[in-house]
């Protein structure tokens, strides 16, 4: 169960930039496709030193699905009657990905204003807000959260104080946007869901957390070496995602399997590691997940969250060696 946490300090000015860029960036990097698409199949054969024996994979085979994003997009408005608040369920889509809501107070909005709103976004494990308390009329008054498929939330536009002469009621106004994620990987979230990538391309994704339980944040991974080389693997994700990784031989998630990992990757915000010698031709698994819940993380030791904007990118390269 988490905490009632708060969040201070989101921009009006680039909260929606910050969400029209999650539309905008690919979630999976056309690098390393072949002309057919990518998806060349399996080869069968013996399966070489980094899995054991069994089917070969083509190294080329990328397992991504790419994802046309969705958006929903509303107004909770209302004249308020103190010290009444005006709020709405949200639900998100069951058919869908993640996606990131917004929460935006439009009016009243002003210094003059006898009145002090604020916009929440409530769930019964967690609760996030922002108020016009100690803010400025420039700076916006909004929340942003990562929902779950078929995660519902109430969004809220309370008062939260007023001066003696304020009207009894008044006009107010707030808009709200959801944008669905392009992981085009997911489901991922399980080692026998691994999704294959090909070697010497970059990928993106996404590492979000809803506000309801939501444990199993960890993306699962397969790459093949069609001979023996020296790997290397960089990461790049939002300093707000402290970001850990594990490398396995083959498709065992056990320690004993595990050649190499970091439990919390610095300098934070990348991680670059490279083989100590050439790894055995053969399949690989790649485990990433965040040191932390992003619940814990996001609110309020942050005044922005930019992993609820901004996936995270990694790239396996491998060169032929021993």
């Amino acid at each position: 169960m988490h905490t009632l946490l708060s969040s201070k300090g989101h921009q009006k000015s680039t909260l929606f930039l910050a969400l029209l860029s999650l539309s905008a960036l690919s979630a999976c990097v056309e690098a390393g496709k072949d002309d057919s698409g990518g998806d060349s199949g399996q080869l069968v054969g013996d399966g070489g030193g980094g899995d054991g024996g069994g089917p070969v994979i083509d190294p080329l085979l990328n397992e991504c699905t790419p994802v046309s994003p969705t958006s929903q997009s509303g107004v909770l408005e209302g004249t308020l009657a103190r010290p009444e608040a005006l709020s709405a369920e949200f639900v998100a889509p069951a058919d869908r990905l993640k996606g990131v809501l917004s929460l935006q107070l439009e009016s009243p909005r002003d210094n003059a204003d006898p009145v002090t709103l604020g916009v929440s976004i409530d769930h019964p494990d967690m609760g996030i807000d922002d108020t016009e308390l100690e803010k400025a009329p420039e700076e916006g008054v909004a929340v942003m959260a990562a929902v779950s498929p078929g995660e519902v939330v109430t969004m809220r536009l309370a008062e939260w104080g007023a001066e003696l002469d304020a009207p009894e009621s008044y006009a107010a106004r707030a808009t709200w946007a959801w944008i669905e994620t392009d992981d085009c990987f997911e489901p991922n979230d399980q080692i026998d869901a691994a999704k294959h990538v090909p070697t010497n391309a970059a990928h993106s994704a996404w590492m979000l957390q809803g506000l309801g339980a939501d444990d199993d944040l960890v993306d699962w991974y397969r790459f093949t070496l069609a001979e023996d080389s020296v790997v290397t693997l960089n990461i790049s994700h939002p300093e707000t995602v402290p970001m850990g990784w594990s490398l396995f031989a083959g498709d065992r998630d056990d320690s004993g399997g595990e050649l190499a990992g970091e439990l919390f990757a610095e300098p934070a915000g990348s991680v670059r590691w490279t083989s100590d010698g050439a790894l055995p031709a053969g399949t690989y698994t790649l485990r990433l997940q965040p040191f932390t819940s992003l619940a814990e993380v996001d609110y309020p030791l942050r005044p922005s969250q930019p992993h609820l904007s901004v996936g995270y990118s990694f790239q396996v390269d491998a060169a032929a060696g021993r």
